[in-house]
């Protein structure tokens, strides 16, 4: 399915490492967050993030080279976010910036940033780029029909792999209740 992609289990524990917070593939398009709610949802991003790898206010800015009090007013939205700011919370809380603009641009919400799926795509990109790059370019965009046809393909191949990594371990676990 063509469209947006949102978040369809928000109820979805964000401390677990391989959370259920699913995507959902929709024609329907809300609306394109306001540049006060981009921020938002950054700052909740950096803030959650923050207290996931257990980070604190202090380690934060002073990998930041800032004070905790400044730090605080950005995170409290006192402050407005740059570019640099945004560039400089991504280094700081090693996160994946790429990511990070795709869960909150595309798909309007930072709790998708911790998503497996999105993960996935994310990490696929500059490799597939290089390849295509090794192999001369592209000349054009691709047709829409045969964007969905690829992203079906590997969507089914990845869907496929997953598949059979937790036969894997379903079998592994098997045989370590039998020895």
């Amino acid at each position: 399915m063509a469209g947006r992609i949102e978040n369809n289990k928000r109820s979805a524990r964000l401390d677990e490492p391989n959370s259920e917070l699913g995507l959902v593939a929709s024609d329907a398009v809300t609306h394109r967050l306001s540049p006060a709610e981009v921020e938002d949802q950054f700052r909740q991003l950096f803030q959650h993030h923050l207290e996931r790898r257990q980070i604190t206010l202090a380690q934060a800015a002073g990998r930041m080279r800032m004070s905790p009090r400044n730090l605080q007013r950005i995170l409290a939205g006192d402050q407005r976010l740059t570019t640099q700011l945004l560039i400089e919370f991504g280094n700081a809380l090693e996160l994946d910036k790429s990511r990070a603009v795709i869960a909150i641009e595309r798909f309007r919400d930072w709790r998708t940033y911790y998503d497996p799926t999105l993960e996935s795509a994310v990490d696929l990109l500059r490799p597939v780029i290089e390849r295509i790059n090794q192999a001369g370019g592209v000349s054009e965009p691709l047709h829409p029909k045969a964007i969905e046809q690829l992203a079906s393909w590997v969507a089914e191949v990845i869907v496929k792999h997953q598949e059979q990594v937790a036969r894997r371990r379903e079998e592994i676990a098997v045989l370590r209740q039998v020895s």
